[in-house]
């Protein structure tokens, strides 16, 4: 018993980290396949780390409305090598890696250990996704934990006969420290929480236990205010509170405003984005089908499932790449298909057979799927970033102003850290940011100044024109322009 335990963890293992390493390697733009990751949220958050770990403090001295935790864990990553993005493809292999962990985990509760053989499968449709985008987005490093929660609430479901408050005190004060470090990460995303935070409610109402509830409750407030300790502590002790009540409080509560094409708009993209590849509502309707999932798991689904939609709907504003924290609860929509495809094999299958071919397969289907791959090979001529930062360069002490539009790696790719406190476009509308932005143009406080398809007048006349560059960004050509002050 004990060897055959010891050959499944180690398959299991080899499972999640290899197809997690092999998968990322081809898909992740943070790769060392690629020269650089130029999409505007990864590019700005890794600027944002770099001042961070040169003394500015987050809020106060540089912008950003994502949370702390994900900042400082872009700080962590400069610090380790402030030039390439190695440290953040090493945090995406390990968090993908504990993200198929636990998929696997979840299955198990309902499947026999044949179903590993599914799991460098789900893994590809994940990270080749459109979704996944180029990488290092917040809602990738959010799934191991909201993977997790599902798994410790099946388990607490299926598994656990003693399901009282007093027997469970640990998982409720850890749901509370994973809820307070997505808070801190991007709290719009604690929208899946309230999901289950509703199922547990119902649960216990059920079984008229209104105390039980209280009592969870206030563990869960536990668990949150002891994530919340780490950054209280970093802006108490940088005399930044304020900021921080300024920028992630009242600014993303009352200044972020709806897509203007409005909400039917969004609705519409939802219902496509979501059901755009076949296999998840497919495996979504079989599961719902079967008797693999119990009316709790299904309505605990749901539940998640909305809180989720609801995010998505009214938080993320019609962006491709917040559908990944939908990729958790897809994991449980598989079950079903999965237990009919492993029904197939003969009870005394070993899985060991196809194991490697599977994964092998799934990391170079993914690689010709996967809209990125397009970029490795490319030289630094071919991109804009490194044009540019040949000719910033040749100042002696060049400073550096992405004018309304994304840092898409500009700072990186001249090794550049800010001067000014605010660096790119950013998805929230505030006099303050545009005003200041307008400031540093007219006092010409950065020497050189990119703007992106527009020749904007106020820096027409603080500045010369002195290169461009047609660049293709995602999937969009645009016009890149290098301005120096005259």
């Amino acid at each position: 018993m004990n060897k055959e335990s010891f050959r499944m963890r180690l398959w299991l293992a080899i499972t999640c980290i290899f197809s997690s390493f092999g998968l990322l390697l081809v898909c992740s733009r943070n790769s060392f396949l690629y020269l650089m990751n130029d999409w505007g949220d990864p590019a700005t958050l890794f600027t944002v780390g770099r001042s961070m770990i040169h003394g500015k403090v987050l809020y106060r001295d540089i912008y950003e409305h994502k949370g702390f935790y994900y900042c400082a864990m872009h700080a962590l990553a400069a610090a380790i090598n402030e030039k390439s993005y190695i440290a953040i493809f090493v945090m995406e292999v390990i968090a993908f890696a504990v993200f198929l962990y636990f998929v696997y985990k979840t299955w198990r509760l309902f499947l026999d250990e044949k179903c590993i053989m599914a799991l460098p499968i789900f893994g590809a449709l994940v990270i080749s996704s459109l979704s996944f985008c180029q990488g290092d987005s917040v809602e990738e490093f959010c799934m191991p934990i909201l993977m997790y929660s599902i798994y410790e609430l099946f388990k607490f479901l299926r598994v656990k006969e003693d399901k009282s408050v007093k027997g469970n005190i640990g998982l409720w004060i850890i749901q509370g420290v994973l809820t307070g470090i997505i808070f801190w990460m991007k709290y719009a995303l604690c929208a899946f929480y309230i999901g289950w935070c509703i199922f547990i409610a119902i649960y216990f109402f059920k079984k008229k236990d209104i105390k039980s509830i209280i009592e969870i409750a206030l563990l869960w407030l536990v668990g949150m205010i002891v994530a919340s300790v780490p950054a209280i502590i970093y802006f108490a002790s940088n005399n930044a509170l304020s900021d921080l009540w300024h920028v992630y409080g009242y600014n993303l509560i009352f200044a972020y405003k709806p897509n203007a094409k409005g909400n039917m708009n969004l609705l519409l993209f939802v219902f496509l984005s979501l059901f755009i590849n076949i296999l998840f509502i497919i495996a979504g309707v079989i599961t719902a089908m079967t008797d693999k999932l119990d009316a709790n798991e299904k309505l605990a689904i749901r539940l998640m499932f909305l809180g989720n939609v609801i995010y998505t709907l009214f938080f993320a504003w019609k962006e491709k790449y917040v559908l990944l924290c939908f990729m958790p609860i897809f994991a449980v929509w598989f079950i079903g298909l999965m237990y009919l495809i492993i029904n197939i094999f003969p009870e005394d299958f070993k899985f060991e057979k196809l194991l490697i071919p599977i994964m092998l397969v799934s990391v170079v289907v993914s690689s010709i799927v996967c809209i990125n791959t397009n970029k490795i090979g490319d030289k630094k001529e071919d991109y804009v970033q490194y044009e540019f930062a040949e000719i910033i360069n040749k100042e002696k002490n060049p400073s550096l102003l992405v004018y309304r539009g994304q840092e898409c790696g500009f700072y990186f790719a001249t090794g550049l850290l800010p001067t000014t406190k605010y660096i790119t476009f950013y998805n929230i509308h505030l006099p303050e940011i545009d005003d200041e932005m307008d400031r540093y143009i007219k006092d010409k406080e950065v020497e050189f100044v990119i703007t992106i398809e527009k020749e904007p007048e106020n820096v027409k006349r603080n500045y010369e024109l002195v290169a461009t560059k047609d660049y293709k960004f995602l999937s969009e050509t645009q016009k890149y322009y290098l301005w120096k002050a005259k």
